[in-house]
């Protein structure tokens, strides 16, 4: 008979299992949207559009980044086209199907996202736009042409607050508003530590997303965008396709740039797979079909493969060749790079190299010695990851030989100190090694500046003990 243990000694419950439970329905939510974007891109530009919009979407590196986290980014990313695509069928057919699913997929993304709030009024607009020119529209006079036209507005918008007070059981709805609130406060004047391009800022800059977009996005993507914006006219035209598809897209934008909250290109990654569909139009250009087109078209095919596959599978660290991809933590931080995702891999690395301990400064909450790490703790800028750490470190003083250093390039960067500079000395020199691309690893052995720098750092954090200890190396190492 096996002898009961505790659900966390459970190797049966072990931290990568419930990982890889939790993640499943993320991955079907991919492969499902990834349906509806090839199903959508076939419906308006052809079975070439639709293989075309299928590719740029399966490859996506920043898609492929959150559909596999436990977050709310991917699915309110696939919320979002979901209603989108839902409400364009409802246009064509009036069915009360489409626009019960449209209702369904916009409460989750309002559930999703506070930023799903501004779905409400472009699908106002978007629906005012279509009943005025849709060809089918019921012509009655007075009171009857309003209710007729904006009934079906009315009803999604019902069933989407449904949605969402199921989603937070009726009586956890006030939690939202006051969510709502607290965002949009947030959003309009206290912003998030950021870091852009080398400078920081709390308040946020207008152009932080661009700039993202510029660095993250695939080029072969980018150069595809800009050739459907020179080409607009060319090709097959659906006017539905610019209501659903490119408008979303520029108002989310828009709006995105007045956020003081920079966090990172996850909070935009709904305008990625509406941009996958309206690509998708590039396939009834008639250059395409020219024999020179066709090889600069494979060219860009094989580059946005090679890109996706030679990042695999740190997704969340993809920057294009605009950047470099070692480079890209010089000039966005925290979710664009590093969210704390190789503390496995430092794991790995150690026990490769036999370093049985290390100086760790980690932007995450996940306990290092659960993957075996031995570690003396560095501060990591927040209160509450700073207890969970310095718990899990114990008492453990690095004084193996050779003496690492590993740091979270977020830190490296000072994102969540008020002195952004505390770690800057290590930049003076070249790392020893680097793991995945979020964590360096630095060689202070027999360096007594570096102890001098790291007992002033324990001091300036109330740390007596540690500083007295890196006090004690300087003395031994001078």
């Amino acid at each position: 008979v096996r002898e009961p243990v505790e659900p966390w000694n459970d190797p049966a419950f072990s931290a990568e299992t419930i990982f890889r439970l939790a993640r499943m329905p993320g991955v079907v939510l991919f492969l499902f949207t990834g349906w509806l974007v090839f199903l959508w891109s076939k419906e308006l530009w052809g079975a070439a559009g639709g293989l075309v919009s299928l590719f740029l979407y399966a490859l996506s590196p920043n898609l492929l980044a959150f559909a596999r986290l436990v977050t709310p980014d991917f699915p309110a990313a696939a919320s979002w086209l979901i209603a989108f695509y839902t409400y364009w069928k409802f246009c064509r057919d009036r069915s009360n199907r489409n626009l019960c699913l449209s209702g369904l997929a916009l409460g989750f993304a309002l559930g999703c996202r506070h930023s799903s709030l501004l779905l409400l009024p472009l699908f106002l607009v978007i629906h005012h736009l279509c009943t005025r020119t849709a060809e089918n529209e019921v012509e009655t006079e007075g009171k009857d042409t309003l209710v007729t036209r904006y009934l079906p507005i009315l009803k999604l918008f019902g069933s989407s607050f449904l949605v969402l007070a199921i989603c937070y059981g009726f009586v956890g709805l006030p939690n939202y508003f006051s969510g709502v609130w607290k965002f949009a406060s947030h959003a309009a004047s206290s912003g998030h530590d950021a870091f852009l391009l080398g400078r920081h800022s709390n308040r946020g800059w207008w152009h932080y997303f661009l700039v993202a977009i510029a660095l993250k996005t695939p080029v072969p993507t980018l150069l595809c965008t800009a050739a459907a914006l020179v080409f607009w006219k060319k090709g097959k035209i659906d006017r539905t396709a610019i209501l659903f598809l490119w408008l979303p897209i520029a108002v989310f934008l828009v709006t995105a740039s007045l956020n003081k909250v920079n966090l990172g290109l996850r909070l935009i990654l709904p305008i990625y797979p509406l941009l996958f569909v309206g690509l998708g139009r590039l396939a009834t250009l008639e250059l395409v079909r020219k024999p020179a087109m066709k090889i600069a078209l494979a060219v860009l095919g094989l580059w946005y493969f090679w890109g996706a596959m030679s990042i695999h599978p740190g997704y969340i660290s993809y920057f294009n060749e605009f950047a470099g991809q070692s480079n890209g933590y010089k000039y966005l931080s925290d979710s664009n790079v590093d969210w704390g995702q190789d503390l496995p891999r430092l794991g790995v690395y150690m026990r490769e190299n036999g370093v049985k301990g290390i100086h760790l400064a980690y932007f995450g909450y996940a306990p290092p010695s659960y993957y075996g790490i031995r570690f003396q703790f560095l501060p990591a800028g927040d209160k509450g990851r700073d207890r969970l750490l310095q718990m899990d470190s114990g008492d453990f003083r690095n004084l193996e030989r050779p003496r690492l250093l590993a740091i979270s390039v977020t830190l490296l960067k000072g994102v969540p100190f008020g002195d952004h500079s505390l770690y800057s000395w290590l930049e003076e020199r070249e790392p020893v090694g680097r793991v995945g691309h979020s964590i360096l690893v630095y060689d202070i052995t027999g360096d007594p500046r570096s102890a001098r720098i790291l007992a002033e750092t324990y001091g300036n954090f109330g740390l007596s003990k540690l500083a007295e200890f890196e006090a004690n190396v300087v003395a031994g190492e001078q």
